[in-house]
């Protein structure tokens, strides 16, 4: 939990990009990912889904910008991942930065996260 006002004033500067529902909702989602598939990261069109979004250009790029705020101030990393081994096709992922887990632990937001999760994980 956030013990000090130094902690306090260090997140104050990200809780209005965090805050918006579409981010707080990707950051949530893809600390979720990982709780369920390890350290597996989500592709776009996987976000999407999850959200149960159409797959509307409209939609895309407010997607696009959330993903592009959350990355600006470095809670989300957008990668390059092979899809397929042996060949050449080539996906982009989406995962959560260490300034993100940290958040989410100053916050005790992971053990809410991961309890309900739990009933989901195989």
């Amino acid at each position: 939990m956030v013990q000090s006002w130094g902690q306090l004033e260090k997140w104050s500067k990200v809780f209005e990009c965090v805050g918006h529902p579409t981010r707080l909702s990707l950051i949530i989602m893809l600390y979720g990912s990982e709780v369920l598939r390890g350290k597996e990261c989500l592709t776009f069109g996987e976000m999407l889904n999850i959200l149960g979004l159409p797959k509307t250009t409209r939609v895309q790029n407010s997607l696009n910008y959330h993903l592009d705020k959350l990355i600006q101030i470095d809670f989300v990393e957008r990668l390059p991942k092979q899809e397929y081994v042996g060949k050449s096709k080539v996906v982009t992922v989406y995962h959560l930065k260490k300034v993100a887990h940290d958040f989410l632990e100053d916050f005790r937001m992971t053990e809410p996260i991961e309890s309900f999760l739990k009933h989901y994980k195989t």
